[in-house]
């Protein structure tokens, strides 16, 4: 568990006692009025998420494209060999400017596209914190909030949940028939 400063908003491990940033006594429960400002300040944070989420796409869908060149290019690399006339045979140009376009934009959209990825996950966690932290402020009225669950923990959850009550349905509907 973890408890928000009233005056500067930052998580700390401490429910009592001074903030370690700012040194204000925390106090984790809160008054009606007080909620809706908190709220809206943590919501002002994912703003910033969300742009950096849309940077890290950004990146991905523009190293997928200097990938999906790249490939081109490394096809077109592949030269006629001019050595042999009884049979049709391509050989990689090692040294064509294709081949060069090739391996530029496979490394480097290679890059991108893994960075990318890498951004907008680790961003998209920390909204989904951010959210998470806010539900249970508004639920508890308590400036303590507990750990986030995974995603992997949310969909476990979801597909156990959605066996239990297909299973239930089906015993209800066996019940039914025997009647």
């Amino acid at each position: 568990m973890k408890t928000y400063c009233r005056e500067c908003l930052r998580k700390t491990n401490a429910s009592s006692g001074p903030c370690p940033s700012c040194g204000t006594t925390l106090q984790p429960t809160l008054e009606e009025d007080e909620i809706r400002p908190i709220v809206q300040t943590l919501h002002k944070r994912t703003n910033v998420f969300r742009e950096r989420i849309s940077t890290g796409l950004s990146f991905f869908i523009v190293g997928l494209t200097f990938v999906i060149i790249g490939l081109i290019f490394w096809r077109l690399s592949y030269k006629l060999d001019q050595d042999t006339s009884s049979q049709i045979v391509y050989n990689l140009a090692y040294n064509s400017a294709e081949f060069f376009v090739a391996m530029f934009g496979m490394i480097a959209g290679g890059l991108a596209t893994v960075f990318g990825a890498v951004w907008a996950i680790l961003w998209a966690y920390q909204k989904r914190v951010i959210i998470h932290d806010v539900d249970e402020i508004r639920k508890s009225k308590s400036l303590t909030v507990s750990r986030t669950p995974t995603i992997f923990e949310v969909w476990f959850h979801g597909i156990s949940h959605a066996i239990h009550q297909a299973q239930w349905k089906a015993k209800r509907k066996k019940a039914n028939r025997a009647k």
